[in-house]
């Protein structure tokens, strides 16, 4: 818009494959809106979507809201699966008046996907500056942050 805000982002990417992993493991290969490094430095932390693989398994659908106060939300989608070399697809928009978020990943290799639509009232992320795509570790039930897995090169 007028402003320069970021009101879609998309990429693509080959899901790569997890070669090495010490202890619990998860990692992320996510598009998204702002940034998700360091609440501190980043306080305005973002929303992305992709694919998150425990360990050395297959990767599934996945998307994370960061919210106020570190109350987050995100989602793993079981439902499409994602294997080491497979072309991935990712969508996602945000609608600033009312704190929804629409993603859309596929799986371009199965021909399979998955899109949702999502309110997070405890929105603490986008401020339309910055898009982002990323290989990170994820966080886990307990608010900690899970080991990031030795992986093979990804371009976004």
């Amino acid at each position: 818009n007028s402003n320069e805000y970021f009101a879609h982002v998309q990429g693509d990417f080959v899901q790569p494959t997890i070669t090495a992993t010490l202890g619990s493991c998860a990692n992320m290969f996510v598009v998204g809106f702002d940034t998700i490094q360091g609440r501190t430095r980043y306080p305005d932390a973002g929303l992305v979507a992709g694919t998150r693989c425990i360990g050395t398994g297959k990767a599934y659908a996945y998307y994370h809201c960061y919210g106020k106060d570190g109350k987050d939300t995100s989602y793993v989608n079981t439902k499409i699966s994602f294997s080491p070399g497979d072309k991935v697809h990712v969508y996602v928009s945000y609608q600033r008046a009312n704190n929804i978020f629409n993603y859309y990943i596929v799986n371009m290799t199965k021909g399979t996907q998955v899109s949702d639509i999502v309110q997070f009232d405890n929105a603490n992320y986008y401020k339309g500056k910055n898009a982002c795509w990323l290989a990170g570790r994820c966080k886990t039930s307990a608010n900690t942050y899970y080991n990031l897995g030795k992986f093979t090169n990804v371009q976004f």
